[in-house]
């Protein structure tokens, strides 16, 4: 039980940072965290902000109002965003350690990542790439014509890249998953962690029910449910390409009629019994995309 709750990406994430943040602290203040203070975390929030990606050009740089360009001198921080993240993981792991207060005098009550200094940091940050008019990037619409193009590269590539069992299991499930992303409008994480028990059929099996209990924002017992109907055109339909996925990979003999629906794999091929996660979908996406002259030059995200 409890190494499924530390096998789901945020507390990976979390994990990760923890051993990040403690290895800090190592090298420089020499604390744990049951020591920290808040300029302790505040320093490892400016550490972190030279690997950011996100260039916050001054008002005289030709380039300003972009979020990134690599021909000028401007600096390279981390987004707000991320920092705000960043923080609130960290929130989370000193509340494992006891460190619960929002804020107080006592040294190993209170939480240094939520005390003001902390606060001031991250509203300098927001202020400084506002000013330079850094906004979040937004997902561009993806519609039916871009997955007509997404769905016939993935099909040149089952004509003609072919080598393996295990590439045409990942086109197969990529063709499957894209589809049924577009149509259901579940989200990629979500979707990715789909058992097929969570599956039914609609009556004369007119389309698919997809029953989830457990997602991102689902963690209360309620279900989520949302449904596929056969589409005229076989080529683009969802259930039509689930009923295809399923059959070959019975074919191939990758168990998918019991547990995640869509997996990865590892390294040398091996399908995983795991969930399929989105930063991989994420990834896949952007490889087709970037075969595709209409796609290559938009931000296409699995939000999209």
């Amino acid at each position: 039980m409890f190494a499924r709750q530390r096998s789901t990406p945020y507390q990976k994430q979390k994990s990760a940072l923890e051993v990040e943040f403690m290895d800090f602290l190592g090298f420089t203040s020499q604390r744990d965290m049951c020591t920290a203070i808040p300029d302790d975390v505040v320093d490892f929030l400016m550490w972190k902000d030279s690997f950011g990606k996100t260039v916050v050009h001054c008002d005289t740089c030709p380039f300003f109002g972009e979020r990134s360009n690599s021909s000028c001198s401007c600096p390279i921080r981390l987004a707000y965003g991320s920092v705000d993240s960043t923080i609130g993981k960290l929130r989370a792991i000193f509340n494992k350690y006891g460190r619960t207060a929002i804020d107080g005098p006592f040294l190993g009550l209170a939480n240094p990542a939520a005390s003001p200094e902390v606060k001031s940091y991250l509203s300098a940050i927001r202020e400084q790439q506002l000013v330079a008019r850094v906004v979040p990037k937004q997902a561009e619409p993806f519609f039916f014509r871009d997955l007509v193009l997404l769905l016939s590269e993935i099909l040149r590539r089952m004509n003609t890249h072919l080598r393996s069992p295990s590439q045409l299991y990942i086109l197969a499930r990529d063709k499957v998953f894209f589809k049924t992303q577009f149509f259901g409008g579940d989200r990629a994480g979500d979707l990715g962690r789909v058992r097929t028990q969570e599956m039914l059929y609609f009556p004369n099996n007119q389309g698919l029910l997809f029953n989830h209990t457990l997602t991102k924002s689902l963690r209360d017992g309620a279900s989520n449910l949302f449904g596929l109907k056969r589409h005229v055109d076989p080529t683009v339909c969802p259930v039509t390409a689930v009923e295809v996925y399923v059959n070959l990979c019975d074919l191939l003999k990758v168990p998918v009629r019991r547990g995640f629906l869509f997996r990865p794999l590892n390294p040398l091929g091996e399908v995983l019994p795991g969930p399929f996660g989105s930063a991989a979908a994420q990834s896949r996406l952007s490889l087709y995309a970037s075969q595709l002259p209409d796609l290559a030059n938009r931000n296409i995200t699995l939000h999209s």
